[in-house]
C-alpha cells in the first residue's frame, strides 16, 4: 500500500486510525497514525490542537506554566 492512500483529508485519516484500530490491522494503524504524525508536525500548538479537534481546558496561568516546564518540546 502506497503512500497515495494517505493523502486524504483529515477527517478520511482520523476514520481509517479508528478502523485499522477497530479491525486490528497493525500495519494500516501504524501508516495511518504515522501519517497524521507527519502532516502535524511543523504546525503550531494552536494549528495542532485545531488538528486533532483538541480543546485547551487550561486557564492562562496554566498553560504559561506547562509551557515553561514543557519549554523543549515546543522549540
Amino acid at each position: 500500500m502506497g503512500r497515495k492512500v494517505m493523502e486524504k483529508d483529515q477527517l478520511t485519516l482520523f476514520d481509517l486510525i479508528n478502523a485499522a484500530s477497530y479491525l486490528d490491522i497493525q500495519s494500516l494503524l501504524d501508516l495511518a497514525c504515522q501519517t497524521a504524525s507527519d502532516m502535524s508536525k511543523a504546525k503550531t500548538l494552536d494549528q495542532t490542537r485545531e488538528f486533532f479537534n483538541i480543546e485547551n481546558d487550561f486557564t492562562p496561568e496554566e498553560e504559561k506554566a506547562v509551557l515553561k516546564d514543557y519549554q523543549k518540546a515546543f522549540e
